[in-house]
């Protein structure tokens, strides 16, 4: 007899379930510096290359859920000038192929990729539940500011007022650095203030691969944390105030009447009988 057929294939497994968004929307900046140290060759590549910045980037934005409720991403590249690679966009592929055209070359203004990134930032969209988007930046880097000191400023104090311009906006700055050309004090400059929703926010690896460590956390800073621009919550309304308490039981009855007043007293006794006639005259003497 012939052979029975063999069992279907098992089905695929279903697709997994698309990441869900924070609880609010995000607007990302991403700022990579592209200045030539970045194509130097290194162990781990600094640009190019599966542990390279631009798959790192790429791997970043993919944590994301993408779309007008949710992150929409830029992208600031920055070595003598900064340029904006990607703006506002939802598209990942787009996203990803902005950071693809990253070119590493020249000197390196942080202070340029900043002005840029801020620019981008006062841009808004709608808001969905009246509160403006959060606005994040990250900051990637393997160098310090070699170029566009401002008038009586040095370079890093050129960067570091640019920095600040974007974190009063306000946005929440995190600056990770790699590599022994960029120190953390630095960086520590560059990036907003730690807190508890964010206890990292300045980073510096010996690698581009020690940051990815780091990326969940920065997911969960990120999603976490109210948006920095966002209005105090109304206060709830007072509770409704209790019911009045119910009508106190009715008094009780009034108590039986008193008992009548007793019988009043007998009445007096007769008067006493008069007195009896005085007795009548003695008879008259005889003549």
């Amino acid at each position: 007899p012939p052979s029975p057929s063999p069992p279907p294939p098992s089905p695929s497994p279903p697709p997994p379930s698309p990441k869900p968004p924070c609880a609010y929307q995000l607007d990302f900046a991403l700022v990579i510096d592209e200045s030539g140290s970045m194509k130097k060759p290194r162990p781990n590549g600094s640009m190019d290359g599966p542990n390279g910045l631009k798959a790192f980037a790429k791997d970043l934005v993919h944590m994301f859920s993408l779309g007008p409720d949710a992150a929409r991403f830029s992208v600031v590249s920055f070595a003598a000038n900064a340029t904006t690679r990607v703006p506002w966009s939802y598209d990942a592929s787009e996203i990803d192929a902005g950071i693809d055209a990253i070119s590493p070359d020249g000197e390196t203004s942080i202070s340029d990729g900043f002005e840029v990134a801020r620019q981008l930032l006062l841009t808004t969209r709608e808001s969905l539940d009246g509160r403006d988007a959060a606005k994040i930046v990250l900051f990637l880097s393997d160098g310090e500011q070699t170029v566009d000191a401002a008038p009586d400023k040095t370079e890093l104090e050129t960067a570091l007022a640019a920095a600040a311009t974007v974190k009063s906006l306000p946005a929440t700055v995190f600056a990770w650095g790699f590599g022994d050309a960029l120190t953390l004090t630095t960086l520590q400059g560059i990036a907003s203030d730690p807190t508890k929703a964010k206890p990292i926010t300045a980073f510096l690896a010996v690698n581009v691969a020690g940051l990815r460590e780091y990326l969940k956390e920065l997911e969960g800073y990120v999603c976490n944390e109210s948006p920095p621009s966002s209005p105090p919550p109304p206060s709830p309304p007072p509770p409704s105030p209790s019911p009045p308490p119910p009508s106190p039981s009715p008094p009780p009855p009034s108590p039986s009447p008193p008992p009548p007043s007793p019988s009043p007293p007998p009445p007096s006794p007769s008067p006493p009988p008069p007195s009896p006639s005085p007795p009548p005259p003695s008879p008259s003497p005889p003549p």
